[in-house]
């Protein structure tokens, strides 16, 4: 019997709660050889401590974890990690020790682990902990170089040589032209410069993830020397002028007023009806062409270092003769300064009228008559034509002079 219960090392203990007795336990047969009626304490559990919940976020995936295990009335026999689930299988480095490193929390969620302590009297005791792995945030790398480019004469974008870029934890990688939104490649890296194009004046170059913003580079363009911006491409600078002669048709004795633009010229000169060196552009008062008596062709050419233009125009001298008549009337013909006169005109036989000092909108008829303001005694023609016959007629406003009265 004594023999028997020894195997099975069984303790039948009576709480002092019950019996009232003492703090100790009593044992009622035999365990390990002792004589029944000997008393012993209780064995303690070992106090465990896993230690603190961890959070990594990927691409990390691995941590290191210590616990700590201690008995109040012997020793620690053993330690043992193991894993209670997670969403991944985990890899307890080092089981058996307080301290291991777990790897291979790849997939991100909870994982959980339990450390067990066990006495030199074989009792255990344990503690859990977790670790929360999250989804990593995505980032990124672009580099486009050269950051600038020239279009060339003609073009509307030009090239630079490459885009290279590196992603981490971009599960939709995309390089996109701002610009346009234009899908430019799904890699997630990329170490082969990729060629781009560039628009006028610049292109803004987006790394993403999905929509996520992970970088950006903006690269600029100018047209090549010699051009300009169009608006829609790089056109060669030329040069140019533009010559206006007005009226361009008139009666014998009558003058026309000549003015001039240009553009990218240095120096201008005039032929045909008249001659000399102009100015690259016209001021006011412009240039008159004097009498005309017949028609007359006025030319100008200029120069400079994206080369030469010229213009010309021809101003029409008309023969008066039968079958036009035209009246033009000033009312008053005399005023003050400062005051106006109305210019009114009839004709018969003709189908255009033109003014010379005021402007008859081609009117061959106007008895509402055209305002006129001048500060000089003026003197105002009208021109009508029908074909090639015309007709002409004068009208001439005067300042009043003005009289200083002296009293004696």
């Amino acid at each position: 019997m004594k023999k028997y219960m020894k195997n099975f090392k069984f303790i039948f203990i009576v709480c002092v709660l019950v019996l009232g007795l003492s703090s100790k336990a009593f044992a009622i047969w035999e365990y390990n050889g002792l004589p029944v009626g000997y008393t012993v304490d209780p064995n303690q559990p070992p106090v465990v401590d896993a230690g603190p919940d961890y959070n990594i976020s990927l691409p990390t995936s691995s941590q290191v974890v210590t616990g700590t295990a201690s008995d109040p009335d012997g020793s620690i026999a053993s330690v043992n990690w193991s894993s209670r689930g997670g969403p991944a299988t985990a890899t307890i480095v080092s089981p058996s020790s307080l301290t291991t490193n777990i790897t291979g929390m790849t997939v991100p969620g909870v994982y959980l682990f339990r450390l067990v302590a066990v006495d030199n009297q074989g009792t255990g005791a344990f503690d859990s902990m977790q670790i929360t792995v999250s989804s990593s945030a995505a980032s990124g790398s672009l580099t486009v170089s050269p950051n600038s480019c020239t279009i060339s004469v003609g073009a509307s974008t030009c090239t630079v040589t490459g885009a290279t870029w590196t992603t981490s934890g971009a599960t939709s990688p995309r390089l996109e032209d701002g610009n346009t939104s234009s899908l430019l490649s799904t890699l997630a890296n990329n170490a082969t410069p990729l060629q781009v194009w560039v628009a006028y004046p610049s292109t803004v170059f987006n790394l993403k993830d999905g929509t996520t913003l992970l970088d950006s580079k903006t690269v600029t363009s100018s047209c090549a020397s010699g051009s300009s911006w169009n608006g829609t491409y790089c056109q060669a600078v030329q040069a140019s002028v533009s010559l206006t002669a007005s009226p361009m048709s008139l009666f014998s004795g009558n003058a026309a007023t000549l003015s001039w633009v240009s553009s990218n010229v240095t120096s201008c000169t005039a032929s045909g009806g008249w001659s000399g060196s102009k100015p690259t552009n016209s001021t006011y008062p412009h240039e008159s062409t004097g009498a005309l008596s017949s028609t007359t062709t006025f030319r100008i050419d200029c120069t400079g270092a994206y080369g030469s233009a010229f213009d010309q125009k021809t101003v029409t001298v008309l023969t008066a003769g039968p079958g036009i008549t035209v009246e033009l009337t000033a009312t008053p013909d005399r005023i003050n300064s400062g005051e106006t006169s109305t210019l009114t005109w009839i004709s018969s036989g003709a189908t255009s009228c033109s003014g010379i000092g005021f402007n008859t909108g081609g009117a061959t008829n106007n008895s509402i008559g055209v305002i006129v303001s001048p500060t000089t005694n003026t003197t105002y023609t009208i021109n009508c034509i029908n074909g090639s016959l015309s007709g002409s007629d004068q009208a001439t406003v005067t300042l009043k002079k003005k009289f200083l009265f002296i009293e004696f």
